[in-house]
């Protein structure tokens, strides 16, 4: 009976590694709850900002520039932070581009400190990863857009409008659905989509003499590096461009 107790109490141990108050009552685990920031930078490497119009003023002081800003585009898929999992876009999204290609905001520098933190976006604000959220609603209605960005340069707003009706994520997926079907057709409009979007882009540097990351403002990541996460890839063959299936990893 003695070993048995003792055989009990130090699986107990394991899972209560404070000890014992009493005899063989396990301590209560004790837990404090934070009520303000600590500082640990985990919300600037994992959540970006959606800006929201009043962010507008941040460009207008230059804190924020096009060229440290992303858009995420309507029925675009985008991987979560953990990779695990896709999204798709339910509207056209701004955000501050990351570091590297990564979450990590790109203005978060040194000890965690936010350079921006006087001037940080909206949804940065009402962030408290300790505390009840602030719920932005109605963020459909109240998202910036590259309509608000580019508004008083209106040869953009007209690329944009025609790049939307080229090259919509969402009329790619139905094509891709289709494709899957042996639809050839469909198979042709991928083709198109992505030839335009592929073409315009050296186009608009050469016409417009804009910076690389601008011109991913205008009219979003390049459609040859996003169609893979609607399953597919785009090999080049001498001046041929090729749409393969992803290999899955039973390797068919």
């Amino acid at each position: 009976m003695t070993q048995k107790k003792k055989d009990i109490r130090e699986k107990f141990e394991v899972l209560t590694p404070q000890g014992y108050e009493h005899g063989d009552k396990p301590m209560k685990m004790k837990f404090t709850k934070r009520t303000s920031c600590i500082r640990c930078g985990t919300c600037c490497r994992t959540n970006p900002p959606t800006l929201l119009k009043p962010d507008i003023a941040a460009l207008v002081a230059g804190t924020l520039t096009p060229e440290t800003l992303v858009v995420i585009r309507d029925g675009e898929r985008v991987p979560a932070v953990s990779e695990k999992e896709i999204y798709e876009a339910p509207f056209e999204m701004i955000m501050i581009r990351g570091r590297d290609g990564s979450a990590v905001c790109r203005f978060l520098s040194g000890e965690n400190v936010c350079e921006i933190h006087e001037n940080r976006p909206v949804q940065c604000r009402a962030y408290t990863c300790f505390g009840p959220q602030a719920t932005v609603t109605g963020l459909e209605a109240n998202r910036l857009t590259r309509r608000d960005i580019f508004a008083e340069v209106p040869v953009i707003l007209d690329l944009i409008e025609r790049h939307n009706e080229k090259c919509s994520y969402r009329a790619l997926g139905t094509a891709l659905a289709k494709v899957a079907d042996g639809d050839e057709a469909a198979l042709e409009e991928v083709f198109d989509m992505l030839q335009y979007d592929t073409e315009a882009r050296p186009f608009l540097l050469e016409k417009l003499g804009l910076t690389g990351d601008v011109l991913s403002l205008v009219l979003g990541k390049p459609m040859n590096e996003t169609i893979s996460l609607f399953g597919y890839r785009v090999d080049r063959e001498g001046d041929d461009y090729i749409i393969r299936p992803l290999e899955t990893k039973e390797g068919r």
